[in-house]
């Protein structure tokens, strides 16, 4: 995403607005900041994309999307993450 895409390009904007919204969620369960290193698991359920069974994307961008998120709110640095799970589900 270069810098002025990210305020003209819907899909850059959407998100944009997706990582605020998980890093606020978060905020707001007054979860403290974690240190050293730690695993991240993602879980995501999709629902009405092009396949037959709503599995579109890869899973390590949904991954690195979580992180990104969370990145600054629920540790310092992603570089701290020394272990990512990644899954995707269809949900009905």
């Amino acid at each position: 995403m270069t810098q002025r895409g990210k305020y003209v390009k819907k899909r850059a904007q959407r998100y944009l607005s997706y990582k605020d919204t998980v890093g606020w969620a978060y905020k707001a369960n007054r979860w403290p900041k974690m240190n050293g290193d730690i695993e991240i698991h993602v879980t995501v359920y999709l629902y009405g994309k092009t396949t037959p069974m709503g599995m579109d994307g890869d899973v390590d961008n949904y991954i690195k999307t979580a992180m990104d998120s969370l990145n600054k709110i629920a540790y310092a640095d992603d570089r701290q993450v020394v272990r990512a799970v990644g899954e995707k589900k269809p949900c009905r």
